[in-house]
């Protein structure tokens, strides 16, 4: 028991009385007892002390037996009670030291046990894959519960392993290079890359110890799966590329600053300040950059865009917009500041207005070519077809007043019906391209003629109410509102299922005021805007912007639609040929 407390207290791995799965490597937690159980100085003290007071007893107590008795029988006697004293004191004084010795060996042990069983338990349980393999032969010794686990491998399958079968064949230079290092040494967040049962490739960080296990040099290893880290942080480091790469593509300058000197900038904001390199502005004051007062200091919810002056580097000053909000840059708290040039920005709104007045003339003039054309075909077929096929008819009509075959005479009464038929197709294309009544009588008598054509024997009844007011809009007006009450009334003949429709024309002001309202299925205007499929919405609206006026639609599913169009009664537009029409009869 003394060499075995011992030997473990100088740091010998002793092979554990109930190994668990085979792990018998401990490392002693209480290095200093030998020193404090087994004191080499105090052995000496003792057994030198123990040799002085015997040797001073057996010549003092002899002298004083010389003194005392001078009769050699009693100086016998003596002699044998002083022994049989000398040993029974110094018996009694050994068992002390000896019980004492033994209950010192006893709490060594058991703390010995305590130690073999935490440090067997901390490898057992321990969440992190652990292993033991020989320095010599790199075979698997020992392996705990996480390592079957994440690697796969039964505890059979591992133990008849080596090092070089749990990495990737391209791996094996590269191990073979760390064991050559690492003799005796302890490696830390050493990174490789290991292979599962299943062929899975993962990440780990490596930390060894040199250790002796049942007698054999080898190494204790903990490998720490790292995959789901390395691969967070290549996603991070790609996510602040891609930033990076935003940032520089920014139109707009953007810096960070910490209040004294500019940290970052990118490219537009080179160009801003008149430079040709954005680390050329880095380190640079910030006064230097925005004269003037200092930049606000940002709060949670930033600062939002404001005025500013920049001075580049020839000494000119421009102007420019600036927004910041807080951010942290190398652990530091600093303020990200978004510089907007005024005059890129005034341009590019001049320029979009431009685009927006071009694209509307020609909106414009699309319609107003429109409604020419169907002017122009509504002429020529009511003044020339209408003619001809009057003509044909009053030609049928003269046919059957003479005498004719029978069958001549049945083809010839078959013509009026016919060409009166083409007359009135003829009329109502017309009037579906250029409404008489809106020339002649005005925008209320056209849509009431409309909806008494079109809605005739249909199962939706109508109502028209109100009127246009006194004096009549301009033509163009007239001819917008019509077009977008005939787009809404077609709709809701199409699409719309309805069984009311109700027609209102209000005089509001300087402004007239169309209103169409149905009770049919109702439908999703925002969906209809986005995907494009409501284009007579898209139209209406254009035609109610071309003479400055809005157009509003209302609609809830099973609930009907409301559409509102506001157009001035006088249009700001230029004179069209309608108008001219009008003006000159």
């Amino acid at each position: 028991m003394l060499q075995v407390a011992r030997d473990w207290a100088l740091g010998t791995v002793l092979p554990a009385g109930a190994p668990l799965e085979g792990i018998e490597i401990m490392q002693p937690r209480h290095p200093d007892l030998r020193h404090r159980w087994f004191p080499e100085s105090g052995a000496r003290r003792v057994t030198l002390i123990y040799l002085i007071v015997g040797l001073a007893w057996v010549t003092i107590s002899d002298w004083l037996f010389d003194l005392v008795a001078r009769d050699t029988s009693w100086s016998f006697v003596g002699s044998i009670g002083k022994a049989w004293l000398f040993v029974g004191v110094t018996s009694l004084l050994l068992y002390v030291a000896v019980a004492r010795l033994q209950a010192r060996n006893r709490q060594s042990a058991r703390l010995l046990v305590e130690s073999e069983d935490a440090y067997r338990a901390m490898f057992a349980n321990n969440p992190a894959p652990m292993w033991v393999y020989d320095a010599a032969t790199l075979e698997f010794l020992a392996v705990n519960d996480a390592a079957l686990a994440r690697y796969g491998y039964s505890r059979g399958q591992f133990l008849r392993m080596t090092l070089f079968d749990l990495h990737p064949p391209e791996q094996h230079s590269r191990l073979k290079r760390i064991l050559a290092s690492a003799s005796g040494q302890t490696l830390h967040g050493t990174m490789g890359r290991h292979r599962t049962c299943a062929g899975e490739e993962i990440d780990v960080e490596i930390t060894s110890h040199a250790i002796l296990f049942t007698g054999v040099a080898a190494r204790l290893v903990l490998a720490q799966d790292v995959t789901d880290r390395l691969q967070a942080e290549r996603a991070l480091a790609e996510s602040e590329r891609r930033y990076r790469q935003l940032v520089e593509a920014m139109p707009d300058g953007l810096l960070v600053h910490d209040g004294a000197a500019i940290r970052f900038a990118n490219a537009a904001t080179a160009r801003l300040a008149g430079l040709e390199r954005a680390e050329q502005i880095h380190g640079q004051p910030v006064w230097r950059i925005f004269p003037g007062a200092a930049l606000p200091k940002p709060t949670a919810a930033g600062v939002a865009l404001q005025p500013r002056l920049l001075r580049r580097a020839d000494g000119s000053v421009i102007e420019v917009e600036i927004s910041s909000q807080p951010v942290t840059l190398d652990g530091e708290r600093c303020a990200q500041v978004v510089v907007r040039d005024v005059q890129l920005q005034q341009r590019m709104q001049r320029q979009l207005k431009q685009a927006n007045d071009r694209l509307s003339r020609l909106s414009s003039q699309v319609l107003e070519t429109a409604e020419q054309e169907r002017r122009h075909l509504a002429r020529e077929l009511h003044d020339d077809v209408g003619q001809l096929l009057t003509f044909a008819k009053m030609t049928s009509s003269w046919l059957l007043r003479q005498p004719l075959p029978e069958p001549g005479r049945q083809r010839a009464a078959a013509l009026p019906a016919v060409i009166g038929e083409a007359l009135d197709k003829v009329r109502d294309l017309a009037l579906l391209l250029r409404p008489a009544q809106l020339d002649r009588h005005g925008l209320s008598a056209a849509m009431r003629a409309h909806l008494e054509r079109y809605l005739a024997g249909m199962a939706i009844d109508w109502a028209l109410s109100g009127g246009e007011g006194s004096p009549r809009p301009d033509a163009t007006v007239e001819i917008a509102l019509f077009r977008i009450f005939q787009e809404a009334v077609t709709n809701v003949i199409k699409h719309s299922g309805a069984s009311h429709l109700w027609v209102g024309l209000q005089p509001d002001g300087g402004q007239l005021r169309l209103i169409v309202r149905d009770d049919g299925c109702g439908f999703d205007v925002d969906e209809g805007v986005r995907q494009g499929s409501s284009l007579g919405l898209l139209t209406m609206r254009e035609r109610a912007h071309l003479v400055s006026g809005t157009l509003t639609v209302i609609s809830r599913a099973g609930a009907g639609t409301e559409i509102v169009a506001a157009v001035p009664c006088t249009s700001p537009a230029a004179p069209t040929e309608s108008r001219r029409e009008q003006q000159h009869g």
